[in-house]
């Protein structure tokens, strides 16, 4: 399916300037340079708090007798 690409400023392009338009936003996105690093770290900190908020406690201990003798 081929859809209509605009310009950052809204104005609809070429299909040989939707491909070169397409480069461009892949390149801004994928080419950062090494300063994007301290972003990266952010999103893992981020990420980790959100982690950790959402985080359940979790008995890993066997079961004892008692605890096997209700389940049955």
């Amino acid at each position: 399916m081929n859809r209509p690409v605009k310009t950052k400023s809204g104005m609809l392009l070429t299909q040989e300037e939707q491909l070169k338009r397409w480069e461009e936003h892949f390149s801004e996105i994928f080419n950062k340079d090494d300063n994007s690093v301290g972003t990266k770290q952010e999103m893992r900190t981020a990420e980790e708090k959100d982690n950790s908020e959402n985080e359940t406690e979790v008995n890993l201990d066997p079961p004892t007798k008692i605890e096997i003798q209700l389940a049955g």
